[in-house]
This record gives C-alpha cells, sequence and structure tokens, in this order.
C-alpha cells in the first residue's frame, strides 16, 4: 500500500513540474517586448553581443548631418549620436521630432525603440518600431 501512494505521489509531483514548465515558457498572449535601456556608445561597443536584441536607445537625433562612417543601411536611415560614437537608424523619426526635420532638432535628445542589426559590411544599426 506504501509503495502505491509513493508512487502516485511521484505520478503527480512530475505532472505538476511538467505543467509548470510548459506555461512558464509560453508568452502571455499581448505581451509587449521588453525594451533594456542601451546608449549608443553601449551599442557600438557590444554590438555583435545584442544583435537583435529589443532595446530602447538614448542619443542626440543628428538626422542626416551626423558623424556616422560609411553608407547607410538604406537611403532613409538617419543618425543618433553618442560621447564618441554613432549609429544609423533605420525607421521613423521620433515623434517628438517633426518631420521633416529642422536644423533646431539637430542634437535634441531622444529615446528610439528597436532591435540591433548589422548591415553587410558588419556595422552595426538600430531597426526602430
Amino acid at each position: 500500500m506504501m509503495g502505491i501512494r509513493m508512487m502516485l505521489l511521484g505520478t503527480a509531483l512530475a505532472l505538476t513540474a511538467c505543467h509548470n514548465a510548459e506555461t512558464r515558457s509560453q508568452p502571455t498572449a499581448g505581451a509587449v517586448p521588453a525594451f533594456t535601456e542601451r546608449t549608443v556608445d553601449q551599442v557600438a561597443a557590444r554590438s555583435a553581443a545584442l544583435d537583435g536584441e529589443a532595446i530602447a536607445i538614448s542619443g542626440r537625433f543628428m538626422g542626416w548631418k551626423g558623424s556616422c562612417m560609411g553608407p547607410p543601411p538604406n537611403r532613409s536611415a538617419w543618425m543618433l549620436e553618442g560621447a564618441q560614437s554613432c549609429l544609423y537608424v533605420v525607421g521613423p523619426v521620433p515623434q517628438s521630432i517633426t518631420p521633416p526635420p529642422s536644423e533646431e532638432d539637430l542634437g535634441r535628445e531622444v529615446t528610439v525603440s528597436g532591435r540591433v542589426q548589422h548591415d553587410r559590411a558588419g556595422r552595426p544599426y538600430l531597426y526602430a518600431r
């Protein structure tokens, strides 16, 4: 009798563990991905490790007149500068910037959400939402 109880208890524990593992691995319907906050300089320094990561990145909006080197990933990419680095951003300009950007907008601190990507030459850029 004691052996049957132990077997039933073991089976119940195993089923509970399997059920908990399944429900933990499934995302909640309508869940918004968490964005890790980064600076332009942090992304530039660790871009390979951050590839594909959802981030919120802060820097200075520079439109098409920043210090990024090399060709942009596409013709509409704009520049976001940090203290020592510059990244192209593919996507809409921040809501705080009225298109088309004016000279007054250049240098304004903004935060943009998106995913870190790399162009064919391996240069990082942000694919914004």
